[in-house]
Formats: structure tokens, C-alpha cells, sequence
């Protein structure tokens, strides 16, 4: 580029704060700034700032609807399992867009009225799911004490046992 030498300084500040009755707050704010030091170019600044709010609603809607289990014990849409969400998305690291839309998907998920396989409740293939939760459990443990950076394999694993867990519910027989 045209700084071939040049210096940069960047100031930056963020703050998030979750705690208000179910809303969550974060605000950011940073300047930038590029000087060419062997060259009277100029100089490139540039700041930027911002906030938002969320409200979270899904699993204050889902804990409250009386029909959240089906009559063989399924969960009746995607339950509130956002500590998993949040696992899954630290460990994959998927570009915000995409993480952005798998949070919007489930979120919509948990109004859809599907099957969703709660491993304990659920009569049929129990002594499995059971035992996948097991493998579940030593895949995670792993993956959190290597900084969810962990082998590709593990990482895989815990894909497929999420996928099972999403596909029970889906061919079982109505």
C-alpha cells in the first residue's frame, strides 16, 4: 500500500453488560489512526462506534408454555438450551453472519412444534442416548481443557452427537 512506513494507533473500548431482567446492553466505541512517516500523503483516521440491546424471550416464552413436552416425553420444539448454543459456537468459531443465523434459527426453532430428544425422559433408545451423552460428556471435557481448540476429530464427534441428538426427534413416528 501507499504507507509502505507509516505508524498506526488504534483506541478502542467495549463494554457489555447482562443482568437487567432478562436484557442484555453493550456498547463500543475506537479510533484509528495511520501517519506515513516517510512520505506527506497525509494522514488516514477513522472512528467508530456502537450499541445495541437484546431482550432475551425465547426461553422465558418456552419455560412458560404448559405444552413444552410431548406425551412420550420429546421436547415440543428446540428447548432452551443456550449454554450448548454457546459451547457449539465457541468451539466451531463460525464467522458472525453464520453464527448470527444459526441463533435466529433456533430461536425460531423453538416455536416449530418438532420433536426435539431429551435424553433422559424419552423411553425409547434411552440405554443409548444415555451412553451418547457419556461419549458427549468426555468429547467436551476434552475440548474445554484444549481451549475448544481441540482435535479435528473431537470437534467432529461433538457435530454428530449434536445431529443425533436433532434427528431422533425428527423420524420418530408420530
Amino acid at each position: 500500500g501507499v504507507y509502505l512506513t507509516s505508524r498506526r494507533e488504534s483506541y478502542w473500548a467495549n463494554y457489555s453488560y447482562t443482568g437487567i431482567r432478562k436484557w442484555n446492553l453493550g456498547l463500543s466505541g475506537g479510533r484509528d489512526s495511520l501517519n506515513s512517516l516517510t512520505q506527506t500523503i497525509g494522514r488516514y483516521a477513522s472512528a467508530n462506534g456502537g450499541g445495541g440491546a437484546t431482550y432475551n424471550i425465547t426461553g422465558a416464552l418456552y419455560f412458560a408454555d404448559r405444552q413444552m413436552k410431548t406425551a412420550d416425553n420429546y421436547f415440543r420444539g428446540f428447548p432452551a438450551l443456550w449454554n450448548l448454543v454457546a459451547f457449539y459456537l465457541f468451539l466451531l468459531k463460525p464467522v458472525p453472519s453464520v453464527a448470527a443465523t444459526i441463533v435466529a434459527c433456533l430461536a425460531v426453532l423453538t416455536f416449530v412444534p418438532f420433536k426435539f430428544l431429551h435424553p433422559v425422559r424419552v423411553v425409547r433408545l434411552r440405554a443409548l442416548n444415555l451412553a451418547v451423552v457419556i461419549v458427549w460428556s468426555v468429547l467436551a471435557l476434552t475440548a474445554v481443557l484444549n481451549d475448544l481448540a481441540p482435535p479435528a476429530w473431537i470437534s467432529g464427534g461433538l457435530v454428530v452427537i449434536a445431529l443425533y441428538f436433532l434427528s431422533v426427534g425428527l423420524i420418530e413416528r408420530r
